[in-house]
């Protein structure tokens, strides 16, 4: 699940700047992946964060 997470944020610095008309899709599956970690582990305070301050 990690590795799915570093792909993602390694994503921001270059396809979603690029490809602005998918990046609403991929703020929204990044946003259910980051509630589906939380759902599963109590450990996920840094994601929850993360994902704060994107929003």
């Amino acid at each position: 699940m990690n590795n799915i997470m570093e792909g993602m944020l390694q994503m921001l610095t270059r396809d979603v700047v690029d490809q602005c008309k998918q990046s609403v899709q991929y703020f929204f599956v990044l946003s259910q992946y980051v509630q589906m970690v939380g759902a599963r582990s109590q450990n996920t305070n840094f994601l929850a964060s993360f994902w704060e301050d994107l929003a």
